[in-house]
């Protein structure tokens, strides 16, 4: 009876059959690896987004800017530019300092040399915002101190107050820096004039784009941005729509604790 014998295996066919079997590994492993990849980053990243922001916003910090605007008026026909000052103080609380106080003051004097005439206002605005992930938004309170002359003969003079909403939103920039826009609206309800003129004022609109440049680490930010505010005055039966633009740089200076 003749011996069975088995074929003699294939040295190269092995060889190939390995390299499959490696190749099929490695497969498995790389979509493994790129199935959690893919699930680290689109886990919900509001926990350190937050974070992050509150890394951002101190406890307490007061703030100073100066900017040149350009004031275009219907109310005196006219147009020129003046500087801006604007300064304030804020405060946040919460956990993830969510809650924030901010008070702050804008004031411009610009005299119109070609219609001798001139506009000064004081405007300060009481803001109480919440920050959700990288938006706020809360109520505001303003008031407003402002004259008007026009040819040298006063228009007005008169203070107001009222009360609005504000909105915004922040944009962290590299490591520690933040860019941000804000949007406000508050209605002057019934302005006293000091000679009992008919004055009245439509709701002031205003937008501000910036950036938050670190120069210390933790106290001081340097800011640049821009600013926009529209209003409309009555006097004597007729709207005017009056426009201010502005460009500026300032400080922060706060404190985390």
């Amino acid at each position: 009876m003749g011996k069975f014998i088995l074929p003699k295996t294939d040295e190269s066919f092995m060889k190939r059959l390995k390299e499959a079997l490696f190749i099929k590994r490695l497969s498995r492993t790389a979509v493994s690896v790129a199935i959690l990849s893919f699930a680290a980053h689109s886990r919900p990243a509001s926990s350190v987004e937050n974070s992050d922001f509150a890394d951002r916003t101190p406890t307490a910090y007061v703030f100073f800017d100066y900017g040149l605007a350009t004031y275009k008026s219907k109310l005196v026909d006219s147009n020129d530019t003046t500087g801006t000052a604007t300064y304030g103080f804020g405060l946040n609380a919460g956990e993830q300092r969510n809650f924030g106080f901010e008070y702050r003051v804008e004031t411009a004097a610009v005299a119109f040399e070609t219609s001798e005439s001139s506009i000064a206002s004081s405007w300060t605005s009481t803001i109480f915002k919440y920050r959700l992930w990288a938006f706020e938004l809360g109520p505001v309170i303003g008031s407003v101190k402002m004259s008007s002359k026009r040819e040298n003969a006063e228009i007005f003079d008169l203070v107001g107050g009222g009360y609005g909403g504000y909105f915004g939103i922040l944009m962290p920039v590299g490591s520690k820096n933040i860019a941000y826009m804000n949007a406000m609206s508050v209605a002057t309800a019934s302005p006293v004039d000091t000679q009992a003129r008919t004055i009245t004022m439509g709701s002031r609109m205003d937008l501000e784009l910036g950036t938050k440049i670190k120069v210390t680490r933790k106290a001081v930010d340097f800011v640049v941005g821009y600013r926009r505010r529209t209003l409309s005055i009555t006097e004597g039966g007729r709207p005017f729509s009056e426009l201010q633009t502005a460009t500026f740089f300032g400080f922060n200076v706060g404190s985390t604790f």
